[in-house]
């Protein structure tokens, strides 16, 4: 079993290239990976508007209230920016993880958190489900971070 990179291996290692006289080299940008990348950003943003046309209404039939009743718009705002919030939050927790056990490993993580939460949401029978499923996208997506270093790091100048 080969030991997960981080940001301190590397480092020791470009020094150890450098003190032996050898070439370290970096991990260079291939489509394939500049595919992954563009697509973990476009599910990001599917995932944060995903709900904007239709959650009105489905708030709306989970409080059994008119989609204009002041109650439905203030728990559509706070289900809107759920997302946000704990994308913010959790944003160190999966930057913390990355530098101890990789870019990749994380990111597929959070890849797969974002398929499953609007999964959840979809199929939510009721608002606490709701709710639940929004966090749990958002703390998945707090990864985005991590996406964005790694394009950073592979990326040649």
């Amino acid at each position: 079993n080969m030991p997960a990179r981080t940001l301190a291996s590397d480092a020791c290692a470009r020094e150890q290239a450098q003190h032996d006289g050898s070439m370290w080299q970096k991990p260079g940008l291939t489509c394939g990976t500049l595919f992954v990348v563009g697509a973990m950003n476009l599910i990001d943003c599917i995932n944060f508007c995903l709900l904007t046309p239709y959650v009105d209404r489905m708030v709306s039939s989970f409080l059994g209230r008119p989609t204009n009743d002041g109650s439905v718009v203030h728990t559509v705002g706070i289900l809107i920016g759920l997302y946000s919030l704990c994308e913010v939050v959790f944003s160190p927790f999966w930057g913390y993880l990355a530098d101890v056990f990789g870019r990749r490993p994380v990111m597929l993580i959070g890849l797969g958190g974002s398929i499953i939460a609007p999964l959840m949401f979809g199929f939510a029978e009721n608002l606490s489900m709701a709710f639940v499923a929004r966090a749990i996208d958002g703390f998945f997506c707090g990864n985005s971070g991590v996406v964005k270093t790694y394009l950073g790091e592979v990326v040649d100048s």
